[in-house]
């Protein structure tokens, strides 16, 4: 097994800027991948990113994946088409770490996995991981360990204050950004909705436009059902500004419990990738136990160094994350339709 750090090339630099940031000194994703390049296809943004970085720029993405000396890409473009994006990569010998939402058509997502497993390269994702996070097994181990019952409910909430403007990208399209706070901030606690509760058969959206220049929703509101019954809604706006951005709030309720993650107005993590969990137990009106945790971890986080291990051991890529990944690009594609199906009403 080869320890040496992973050579990865980013591509896409509007969000991959960010992640390059967090790829360098002293964050510790740095111990295991080195930078060897960049591209967009934004010439004016490459060139300002690679000069601001000191890393090299690519002239093409066909050049980047001709380079044997990259072994892995970070791929962090708009959605739309990312199944091609992701075959060229992996036909090209490449591991690919991107972004959510994964994909929206889960048809061409299942032929890349498929692809992905056959030549032994790994894809991940940040949301759905490829592991459950911290929080999220925390409330799984809770759930048998108190013989919670059924799922009943789960209810999620995002917030932040975006004051943006449209200026013709993907974010101002109602297709490729259906139920735009929804898809942009809202994804991660549907797929924690899915973890939990299993993938949603039935979704209905409400939205609206309250304060930004975009031409699309900034406010919206998610309902989903699971085959069993458990009703779920997510919120999730840009026009919220009180200091609790990007809690990702989450309440589930049992037949016999509810367990809260980062809810209410009390805060005591400092940090947005950390997370308060609480189970409450107890009969009627009177609580019984209550165990209250917290842990340094949150779903939507990039697991580079998971990334790395895979890549160096030559593992297979897992066929339970592959049906995760799989039943989120049917819940996204199931959210693009509620979101024509809004359109269409309003005309």
């Amino acid at each position: 097994m080869n320890s040496g750090k992973v050579i990865i090339g980013i591509v896409g630099l509007r969000f991959g800027e960010d992640i390059i940031k967090h790829l360098m000194p002293p964050h510790p994703a740095h111990e295991y991948f080195e930078i060897g390049g960049i591209f967009d296809l934004n010439e004016t943004r490459s060139r300002a990113v690679a000069s601001r970085w000191g890393l090299k720029e690519y002239a093409s993405m066909d050049e980047m994946l001709a380079d044997s000396k990259i072994e892995a890409i970070g791929l962090f473009t708009p959605p739309t088409g990312r199944a091609g994006l992701l075959l060229s990569m992996i036909e090209a010998g490449k591991h690919v770490m991107t972004t959510k939402p994964i994909e929206f058509n889960p048809e061409r997502l299942e032929e890349v996995l498929r692809e992905a497993r056959k030549t032994n390269r790994i894809i991940h994702a940040n949301s759905p991981g490829p592991r459950p996070t911290v929080d999220m097994r925390q409330m799984d181990q809770w759930r048998e360990q108190y013989d919670l019952g059924r799922i009943i409910s789960v209810r999620g909430e995002v917030w932040a204050s975006y004051a943006e403007k449209a200026d013709n990208g993907w974010y101002d399209n109602f297709l490729a950004c259906p139920a735009a706070p929804i898809l942009r901030l809202g994804v991660y606690l549907i797929n924690d909705f899915i973890h939990v509760a299993g993938e949603p058969v039935q979704m209905q959206i409400m939205t609206s436009r309250i304060r930004t220049g975009r031409p699309t929703p900034d406010n919206a509101v998610l309902q989903l059902r699971s085959a069993d019954g458990c009703l779920g809604t997510i919120f999730a706006s840009f026009c919220i500004d009180d200091g609790d951005s990007y809690r990702n709030a989450l309440t589930i309720n049992f037949e016999r419990g509810t367990i809260y993650r980062n809810c209410g107005p009390n805060k005591s993590t400092t940090h947005m990738r950390e997370s308060e969990v609480t189970l409450i137990r107890g009969t009627g009106c009177r609580r019984t136990e209550l165990v209250h945790l917290y842990v340094d971890d949150i779903s939507g986080n990039y697991l580079w160094q998971d990334f790395y291990k895979e890549v160096r051991s030559g593992a297979s890529l897992s066929k339970a994350y592959e049906a995760r990944m799989i039943a989120s690009a049917r819940a996204i594609s199931r959210l693009a339709e509620a979101q024509q199906v809004v359109i269409n009403e309003g005309e």
